[in-house]
């Protein structure tokens, strides 16, 4: 039985929230970085990914204002100064947040 919605964007959006969830605690760390760069991968395939399908705007919206989100957030660790932890924390709930309602609209899409 198929699916009724796109499995490769619900994993990617799943793989994301997923991180932003096991970044949240690290916030503070060096191991945070790790997460961050998956989670700003991840996004931009999720984004080339919905991009190119036919008929699917709605998701690449989705995707685009979610990778404007991670690519923020990536550039400012990568910045050589990381931010502090309040912000690292303000950022993963929001992608985390993001996560969690492209889920669901991507898990009530047709085919």
């Amino acid at each position: 039985m198929m699916a009724k919605f796109d499995n490769n964007e619900y994993q990617y959006i799943t793989r994301i929230r997923t991180h932003a969830e096991l970044g949240l605690p690290l916030c503070g760390t060096p191991a945070v970085g790790e997460h961050i760069k998956y989670i700003w991968v991840t996004a931009t395939e999720y984004k080339n990914y919905a991009e190119a399908i036919p008929h699917n705007e709605n998701s690449y919206q989705l995707a685009t204002t979610l990778i404007s989100v991670t690519d923020s957030f990536y550039k400012r660790y990568q910045s050589g100064n990381p931010p502090s932890e309040v912000y690292c924390k303000a950022k993963f709930t929001a992608i985390k947040q993001s996560s969690e309602n492209i889920q669901k609209v991507i898990g009530a899409k047709p085919r």
